[in-house]
Formats: structure tokens, sequence, C-alpha cells
């Protein structure tokens, strides 16, 4: 069988199928030559099954080769092992990975797409809660997704928070039911992070279900205290916006979780190291987030801008503690991505006193 043997040289890729060499030396034994055999070869159960990613539905190669294809879908694995996908359960097969080759994208570009991806799971709760509080929307991960790669769905679901905000922004009632969401959201927020807390350990269940078990009457009245700063002479706004009231509002609880206390309505000045608090670790996490999401391309591009290495105490230095060489290499870095069209964006939304900007939902390229 030379001709299946030079032809096993020249596509190692058929070793694979461990076809019997009577079905083999069949299909040798009525081929003309190697062209033909690896036509017959390809048609085989198998083989036609294991490669079905290949063909386009109108029966056009999406893939030149075999070996071509085998090396997009190792580069895919690889790609989704880094975003933290386990491989081996969720795409172990050929035909799980059917989708990702469907959708006709690159490897760049599916290294892209799971970037925004990421920051949609790892900030997408905030997004949600201002949908919410604002608008009474509450869009899915894959909703922000699209909103991020998509510009027509991105258009689209502005046009639906603006739309619902004035709808919902006017008349004697719209206060009442702007604080009740903003406090539906918080205890949300609360219950899933000392769900998570107690599923680690790091606090006793019963002082978590005292917390989560508060009233919703008087969760509203916490809320109200912290967005006005104890002062409703203050007015409405009390310089705070949303996500520093939520924020404040989980710090009070996590305190009241790990002293195994329940809420309560705190004095005025201890609701000003609440709000405080809550500011500073908003901040924080917002700007670990962001550098979590994109660290491998921006340190990559640090390197490439300007031959320094780049990683999380770098970051530290540029961000918080104002370290003027950390922050050049931090700016060089954005700018070096934005030259070669990466998307340099944050997945956040700017709000304040109900207006939302778009800020990081453009995907710039």
């Amino acid at each position: 069988m030379s001709v299946y043997t030079d032809l096993l040289a020249q596509n190692p890729w058929l070793s694979q199928f461990n076809l019997s060499p009577e079905r083999l030396q069949e299909l040798v034994a009525t081929s003309s030559g190697a062209s033909e055999l690896l036509g017959k070869l390809r048609e085989e159960p198998a083989v036609k099954q294991r490669t079905q990613a290949m063909y386009r539905q109108d029966g056009s190669l999406r893939f030149e080769s075999e070996g071509e294809l085998f090396r997009w879908e190792d580069q895919v694995r690889s790609l989704l092992r880094q975003s933290g996908v386990n491989v081996d359960v969720e795409y172990a097969t050929p035909q799980s990975l059917i989708g990702f080759a469907e959708s006709e994208k690159s490897p760049d570009e599916l290294r892209d797409n799971l970037q925004v991806w990421n920051a949609v799971k790892g900030s997408g709760d905030r997004a949600r809660e201002i949908f919410y509080t604002y608008a009474g929307l509450s869009p899915s991960d894959d909703d922000l997704f699209e909103a991020l790669v998509d510009p027509a769905r991105e258009q689209g679901l502005f046009n639906e928070y603006n739309a619902n905000v004035a709808a919902m922004s006017s008349g004697p009632a719209a206060w009442a039911a702007w604080i009740t969401r903003a406090t539906q959201a918080g205890l949300s927020r609360v219950a899933k992070v000392l769900t998570d807390a107690q599923t680690h350990k790091a606090t006793k269940g019963a002082a978590v279900q005292r917390v989560i078990e508060i009233d919703p009457a008087f969760a509203r009245q916490i809320m109200d205290a912290i967005y006005s700063g104890g002062d409703p002479r203050g007015g409405r706004g009390g310089g705070i916006s949303l996500q520093e009231m939520l924020d404040a509002f989980e710090f009070m609880a996590i305190g009241a979780a790990a002293t195994e206390s329940g809420l309560v309505l705190p004095t005025k000045a201890r609701l000003q190291e609440i709000r405080a608090a809550g500011v500073e670790r908003n901040r924080a996490i917002e700007g670990y987030q962001l550098f979590g999401a994109r660290q491998a391309q921006l340190s990559a591009a640090v390197e490439r801008a300007r031959g320094t290495t780049f990683g999380v105490q770098q970051f530290e230095e540029a961000s918080f503690f104002g370290n003027a060489a950390s922050r050049r290499a931090l700016e060089s870095g954005e700018a070096y991505m934005a030259a070669a069209g990466r998307d340099v964006g944050t997945f956040r939304f700017s709000e304040q006193n109900g207006r939302i900007s778009q800020l990081g939902l453009t995907s710039r390229r």
C-alpha cells in the first residue's frame, strides 16, 4: 500500500482514524492514485464526521485542509482554556467547536471576543444595576455582549434605556420607585456576595441569613439614608452616585455579617465613613477588573511600546499610587493598542443623577 503510505506522509492527520487494513486495501485497490484515494478517505463516515466543521452548508471549504482545521481547533481550545473554560468537559469533541467554526472568526477575532466576554462577566452586574434602577431593564450577559460587539444593538439598548428613563422619571412617585429599585438591586448584590462568602467559609451561615432576610422596607430606609447622607434637607443626590451608594450598602452588609449582627440604621457620622469606604472599594475593584480583563494584551503592548514588563505591581503603581514612570508605561501601552486597532475601552457605564453614558459600550477598532 505504498500509495497510502506516501499519502499518510503528506497528511499525517489520517493516522488518527485507524481504518482497518482490509478497508484501506479496498480503497487503495479501487483508486487510480493518491488524489483519488484522499477523496475516498474523506468520504469515509468516521473521517466525514470528524471533519464536519471543515465544510460550510453549501459544501464549500471553510479550511483549506484537515491539518488547518485541526490546528484551528487547538488554537480555539487554547484560547478558551486561557479564559477559564474547562475545555476538557465543555469542548472536548470536534462537534462542540462547530459553532465557533460557523462564526467564521479567526483566532485573533475570537481572542478579542473572549476578552470582551470576560469583561462582561466581570462587570456586567454593575451595568445591570444601572439599567434596572434607572430604567427598569434587566439585560442579560448576552444582551450586554451584543451591545459591545454590535453597534446597532448598542444603539438599540441605549435608546431603550433613555426611553424608559424618560417615562419613569416624572411624577410624584418617581423617587419612591427609584429608591425601591435601587434597594432591590442592593439586596440582590448583597445576597450574591454573602452567599459566596458563606460557600468559601468566610462567614457563618446564620449571620448571612440574618442580613439577607432584612425587611425590604427597612433596607429601603437605610438606602435612602445612604443616598441623602443622613440629612433629608440636603435634597436628593447627596453627592453620591448609584454605584457608590450600592457599594456603601454592600460594605454595611459585609460588616454586619462579619460581626454576626443585623443591619441597623447608622448614625450620620457612621454614614460618612460607610460612604467613603464604599467609594474607595468601588474604584479599586473597577480598576482591578479592567486590568484583569486585558492583562495579557496590555502587558504585551507595553513591552512592544517601551521594551519593559508591565504586571500587577506596575498597574497598581500607575492607577493607585501615582508612580509617574508606571503611568507613562500604561499610557504608552494603551496608545500602542489604539494604534493597532485594539479595543481599549472599559466595560462600564458612567452614571450621574440618572444620566448614563456609553463609555466602554462602543468597541473602537
